[in-house]
Parts: C-alpha cells; sequence; structure tokens
C-alpha cells in the first residue's frame, strides 16, 4: 500500500508496533519519503489500525492515514 510517497509492507506494519517518530514536524509531508515522515505515517497507520474497529479495508485504512498524517 502507498500513502503519499511512502510504500507501507502491511505484514510489516502488522507484525510490530513502528518506532515513535521523532516528531521535529506535526505532519508527514505529502511529496516526501524521508525516513521522519515514513516514521509519522507508519505510526498513525498501525494506531488507526489496531484502534478503529470501523477500519476493514486497505483502502479505508489509506484514507484515513493520508486524513490524520496529511493533515487533510
Amino acid at each position: 500500500m502507498k500513502i503519499g510517497k511512502i510504500e507501507i509492507d502491511l505484514e510489516e506494519l502488522l507484525s510490530s508496533p513502528p518506532p515513535q517518530p521523532e516528531f521535529n514536524q506535526s505532519h508527514a509531508r505529502k511529496n516526501c519519503d524521508c525516513r521522519e515522515c515514513k516514521d509519522i505515517i507508519m505510526h498513525d497507520a498501525y494506531h488507526l489500525l489496531f484502534d478503529n474497529d470501523h477500519i476493514q479495508t486497505e483502502q479505508q485504512l489509506k484514507t484515513a492515514v493520508s486524513k490524520i498524517s496529511f493533515n487533510e
């Protein structure tokens, strides 16, 4: 699954919690693939996936992560 420029491997996401982002910036940048943006997106995706029963599909997860990670 790709969110912005970040490729997310769902198996990797499901296997363990991602590292805590440094949060030097409050949101990921949509056109950036730096480590911090990836950490923010992975962190948001992990918590959205496990904390929300209404997210059932990859597309729902992608939409939710985009809204929160990119402040859309």
